[in-house]
């Protein structure tokens, strides 16, 4: 995770408290919307969770991710 970090921020000691800092402030930067915009709400989360599991792009995920962890995962990025 650190090297994550420090690949993100260019800071050779970056923690990923400093990479989640250096992507919000990213996301604030660029003016991009959070998923409620696009209509995500409580009542479709589980259908997104769904579909987040079956699509080709999890098969090239590092880890993989149980539903419980995609739906956080999609909650916070509202």
């Amino acid at each position: 995770m650190s090297e994550v970090a420090a690949l993100l921020t260019d800071q050779p000691h970056a923690t990923p408290e400093d990479a989640i800092a250096w992507l919000q402030e990213l996301t604030t930067a660029l003016s991009i919307s959070g998923l409620a915009s696009y209509g995500l709400d409580q009542t479709t989360i589980d259908a997104v969770v769904t579909a987040a599991q079956k699509a080709s792009s999890m098969r090239g995920n590092p880890i993989d991710l149980s539903d419980e962890e995609v739906r956080e995962i999609v909650t916070r990025s509202q």
